[in-house]
């Protein structure tokens, strides 16, 4: 059986929040040679990185106001914006691995 490592990058260590859309890619690289150079050293463990969305979602959330929900006729816009996380997922790809971009909403609210 493998071991797993969660590590969750956060937002506002890879993005610049005061900009939108604007990645932090040297800090990002840094982060991503540190857990390539992990992965080498443990063979029998499995690592699963998450991330949070920084400029890419907090920006455009504050801009289209989507904590308030569908208000508006740009609200489903700015969901759709604040939900698209991919440019985070391929800039960070380091090679040899699988990537993928997912949504936490579907599958993090509870039932009934």
């Amino acid at each position: 059986m493998k071991n797993v490592i969660l590590i969750k990058l956060g937002g506002s260590v890879i993005t610049n929040k005061d900009i939108p859309m604007s990645l932090r890619q040297n800090m990002l690289e840094r982060l991503v040679k540190e857990i390539a150079d992990a992965r080498k050293k443990l063979h029998n463990t499995l690592f699963v990185i998450g991330h949070g969305q920084g400029s890419y979602g907090h920006v455009p959330a504050v801009q289209y106001k989507t904590i308030e929900g569908f208000v508006n006729n740009e609200s489903p816009m700015g969901m759709a914006i604040v939900q698209d996380s991919r440019a985070i997922t391929w800039k960070s790809k380091p090679p040899k691995t699988r990537t993928f971009g997912r949504s936490p909403g579907p599958s993090t609210r509870p039932w009934g």
